[in-house]
């Protein structure tokens, strides 16, 4: 049985407590597989830089896998590994340079096509990039991370 003040239909309540779920997934990942749940110094300066640098890698790791995957949150716990356990040697020949990407992850199909999204989009981003400003950059980019969740995506100029 659900009580609620709401004067919403079924479906809309609904879809509001699985987005408050989702949310409340992000601090459980957070806590429990970035690092927040024990980590505690004498001094609350320490405490608190490591909190912030926390904050950022987490963030920074969620915009790099939305990026080649932005219809879905990847968690750390199944991206760290497969992502990470990977050989990468970098090569330049002919003023270019090249990643070359060896995994010996079993879902070795799933990571070559998750670098080859990102490959893509940053080839696409790198032919027109220099002509942008750092406004237009970081528009371009924002609306490849939040198409998924946020659909289509526009960014206000001025």
């Amino acid at each position: 049985m659900l009580v609620t003040t709401l004067n919403d239909d079924i479906p809309t309540i609904a879809q509001r407590y699985r987005d408050r779920a989702d949310v409340e997934n992000v601090f459980d990942e957070i806590k429990n597989h970035w690092g927040w749940g024990g980590f505690t110094s004498r001094t609350f300066a320490v405490t608190q830089a490591f909190a912030v640098m926390n904050a950022l890698v987490y963030n920074w790791w969620s915009i790099f896998c939305r990026l080649a995957d932005p219809n879905h949150h990847r968690e750390a716990i199944t991206t760290r590994p497969t992502l990470l356990n990977s050989i990468i040697r970098q090569t330049t020949h002919g003023n270019q340079t090249t990643l070359t990407i060896t995994s010996t992850n079993g879902k070795k199909q799933v990571i070559i096509d998750f670098f080859q999204r990102i490959g893509r989009w940053l080839n696409q981003v790198t032919t027109i990039a220099e002509q942008w400003t750092s406004t237009e950059r970081w528009a371009a980019m924002l609306k490849v991370i939040f198409a998924g969740p946020l659909g289509q995506v526009v960014i206000p100029t001025g």
